[in-house]
């Protein structure tokens, strides 16, 4: 009978569980992107973000019409300060609904924070226009007044919103800081408290309270205010977190340990927390560290794919043994899983990069023998073949794993490099684009695109590509690097200044962060404030010879120059560490014309430091400035003699044989370099130029054309004009002229670039256009830009116009 009973409940079990499927089943894809809808809103006010994010995104996918779903997106993108994708939902919210009152006050929030005040002032006009007693838009309104400085009309709206609703909470928020501007810090918090009030779950507002009592230096208060936002918010690590870096910062490590173990014992399935316990406890306590990570491996010994997280870390930090021996556990555990091949993969790529070519090629073997097709495993494979300089056959495997993996950044990437190796720089440019377009963060991709768009003066092009990395990763350090680079070329500086600030926010990041906020200051002509964050920088950031000449410029601009020599001259007598400073010391004497202060100083640095390359250079030119090429040829020798083959000691030698007019001896230094570095395209062009100019016979034409065949699709203005000024002089004199008036367009304002293509319409006969490119580079050379041909198309001009009896 019990048996009976049993095989019943089995039964029955079985046919709960069949019509729970059936009815999943019947569930529309409307229906349940709804229910997903749902979920998210439910952990997005429990503060869980990440599965909101999840959860949100899962309802996307079911019903991508739905502007709700983008809203909360948007929404749950702000919490995270991911204001560049919460930008984007709001404007598909907005396409998909253009009523939708709450994301077009969200998204004129937004945009006002970006800097982009005349697109938040047309929402705020939109809804305005639409009922103009509307107080959030009188709110947003008084923002932008705010932001325009025009705090007496701002602060006559926020009364009027107030008047009208005593209790609206932008409106709180917004005289909360006119007071705290004021520094009425006790009637700022009151004010902020009433808002609080009306929307205690507003993490934004308590964020708000804690700046307050952050002002104040009122530690004890900022604590108070963590724990209440603990409390209304307990799955939300990062508020953990930041409390725990408050109990630091205030001397409390006790209880920011505390607080970090209760979250490790908490989440003891997740690695975070463990990591996190770690770099507290290496910045405040480094004894405990390697204790405490045997703590954690006896721990995860039995959870392989926790392990292999925590070796990337190790990694990370530079602790290869550790690192090592949990990969190799993990493949001895479960070597064919994906994580005993991931991990697998891992120590293929140690090994590759100590160059153990043939221990890495063993590993991918044994992997691709397996699972031949494991994607990580082929592309290492592939790298090997660079290596080995199979170009040919590593091109081949590329394109067929692009074609079973067209989504493979990596693969992409490789393919631009070997086309880059070819010398094909359009296909490889295409690939980096390609690239991108699947990761938009790839930075193996991002950064020689970057650098193409620069070159070309594309600028909206860059930020367009740099706003999309960001998007796809708002932490991506270099990209941070390059938007900041971008808004200050073109004078944004309130915008490079909030990047900035982002970037100081990244590991190892603080001090280019702090340096950008020195140029910024600069660029503002805020002086003072430059030169006191460059001299913070000094002993901090290792790119000081960047730091001093910016500071010598500051205070140039200052009329000040004599207060930066006794800084440096001061630096030197006092800091072992004095290159840096001791190049810019003696620019400045050279720039006073004081050379024999430079050259005295500069000769000290050589007997000290004879191996630095840099000191030689700068002496030798003080020499060549002072036409005294034969004394920088000697300290080039000299400098060879101790370094023999230093590239830049022989590009140095043969400029100066130049300026001697030594063309023989400059072409056999070139002819020297390019034996032993056969890529030195400075030296190839340098060359070229010199038999074309100097010594045009026509084996030597005939080898200056050999020499630029690679600069057919080079990228660099100068050797692109060399490769058509050696056509030119090899008869293909149309040639010349399609690359002259190509690079034109790109580079209008290059005296030489205009000479020669007046030269090339000269000798295609026609003398009107000549005319008109030469005196285009005669005006641009008198106007002060370097034109070291300027005699000779003088000398041209005259002989067009005598000829054709001007």
């Amino acid at each position: 009978m019990d048996k009976i009973c049993k095989y019943k409940k089995v039964k029955a079990s079985a046919l709960v569980l069949s019509l729970s499927l059936l009815l999943t089943a019947c569930e529309t894809e409307e229906e349940a992107a709804e229910s997903h809808l749902k979920k998210g809103i439910e952990l997005l006010e429990k503060g869980d973000y990440a599965a909101a994010q999840l959860e949100l995104k899962t309802a996307k996918q079911g019903n991508s019409s739905a502007a709700e779903t983008y809203y909360y997106l948007a929404l749950s993108d702000e919490k995270v300060k991911n204001y560049l994708a919460m930008k984007d939902n709001l404007v598909k919210t907005l396409e998909l609904n253009p009523e939708h009152r709450l994301a077009r006050i969200k998204l004129g929030k937004v945009q006002l924070l970006m800097g982009n005040v005349e697109v938040a002032q047309e929402h705020a006009n939109t809804l305005l226009i639409s009922n103009p007693k509307d107080l959030d838009a009188l709110a947003l309104k008084a923002s932008i007044l705010l932001k325009q400085n025009d705090q007496v009309a701002a602060m006559e709206l926020v009364n009027e919103i107030l008047e009208q609703n005593p209790l609206h909470i932008d409106g709180l928020t917004l005289k909360s800081m006119f007071l705290l501007e004021q520094k009425k810090f006790s009637e700022a918090v009151v004010v902020i408290e009433q808002a609080i009030n009306q929307d205690e779950k507003n993490a934004a507002l308590h964020l708000f309270k804690i700046n307050i009592h952050a002002k104040q230096n009122n530690i004890e208060a900022m604590i108070d205010d963590y724990l209440v936002l603990i409390n209304l918010f307990p799955e939300n690590d990062k508020i953990k977190i930041t409390l725990a870096k408050v109990y630091t910062k205030s001397g409390k490590a006790d209880e920011a340990e505390l607080l970090l173990r209760d979250l490790v014992a908490k989440k003891h399935k997740q690695l975070e927390p463990k990591i996190l316990l770690l770099d507290f406890l290496a910045a405040t306590n480094s004894e405990k560290v390697d204790s405490q990570i045997q703590v954690f491996i006896n721990q995860m010994a039995k959870n392989p794919v926790l392990m292999l997280g925590f070796s990337k870390w190790l990694l990370a930090k530079g602790d290869l043994t550790k690192a090592v021996t949990l990969l190799k556990k993990i493949v001895a555990m479960t070597p064919d899983s994906k994580t005993g091949v991931a991990a697998n993969i891992l120590l293929a790529k140690l090994e590759f990069d100590k160059k153990e070519y043939e221990i890495t090629k063993k590993i991918v073997s044994d992997i691709l023998n397996k699972n031949p097709d494991q994607l990580d495993a082929k592309l290492l494979h592939t790298r090997l073949l660079l290596v080995e300089q199979e170009y040919e056959k590593a091109q081949s495997y590329l394109d067929k794993i692009i074609w079973t993996h067209p989504k493979s950044d990596e693969a992409l990437v490789l393919l631009a490099q070997v086309y880059l190796v070819q010398g094909d720089r359009q296909k490889a440019q295409l690939k980096f684009k390609a690239a991108l377009e699947v990761n938009p963060a790839n930075i193996q991709a991002f950064v020689p695109t970057y650098n193409r768009m620069m070159a070309d003066n594309r600028l909206g092009y860059a930020r367009e590509i740099t706003i999309r990395g960001l998007r796809k990763n708002p932490r991506q350090a270099i990209i941070l690097q390059k938007l900041v680079q971008i808004n200050m070329l073109e004078e944004k500086w309130q915008e490079a200044g909030k990047v900035a600030v982002q970037l100081a926010k990244l590991p190892r990041q603080k001090n280019l962060a702090k340096f950008y906020l020195a140029n910024i200051f600069q660029g503002q002509g805020e002086h003072q404030k430059a030169i006191a964050l460059y001299k913070q920088l000094m002993g901090e950031f290792p790119e000081q010879l960047r730091v001093l000449k910016n500071m010598s410029i500051s205070y140039a601009k200052l009329n000040k120059r004599s207060e930066m020599i006794d800084y440096l001259e001061k630096h030197i007598k006092n800091s072992e560490n004095n290159i840096a400073a001791t190049l810019v010391l003696s620019d400045l004497y050279t720039e006073n014309k004081q050379y024999t202060n430079a050259i005295k100083l500069l000769k000290e640095l050589i007997a000290e430091k004879p191996q630095v390359v840099v000191v030689k250079q700068n002496l030798a030119k003080i020499y060549i400035e002072i036409n005294k090429a034969d004394k920088a040829i000697l300290i080039y020798k000299q400098g060879l003699e101790v370094l023999p083959g230093n590239i830049r000691l022989l590009l140095g030698l043969a400029s100066a044989y130049e300026r001697q007019n030594s063309f023989d001896k400059a072409v056999a230094v070139y002819e020297q370099l390019i034996v032993q570095s056969p890529g030195l395209q400075v030296a190839v062009n340098n060359l070229a130029v010199l038999l074309v100019e100097q010594f045009p016979t026509d084996n030597n034409l005939k080898r200056a054309r050999q020499l630029v065949d690679n600069f057919i699709s080079t990228e660099h203005p100068y050797y692109q004009d060399t490769y058509a000024w050696t056509l030119l002089h090899t008869g293909a004199v149309r040639d010349a002229l399609d690359v002259f008036k190509k690079m034109i367009i790109k580079s209008p304002d290059i005296p030489v670039f205009r000479y020669h293509l007046g030269v090339a319409e000269y000798k295609d006969g026609n003398n009107t256009a000549a005319l008109i490119q030469l005196d285009q580079a005669i005006n641009l050379g008198k106007s002060g830009a370097f034109f070291a041909e300027r005699k000779q198309a003088e000398k041209l001009k005259k002989a067009i116009i005598a000829k054709s009896g001007r």
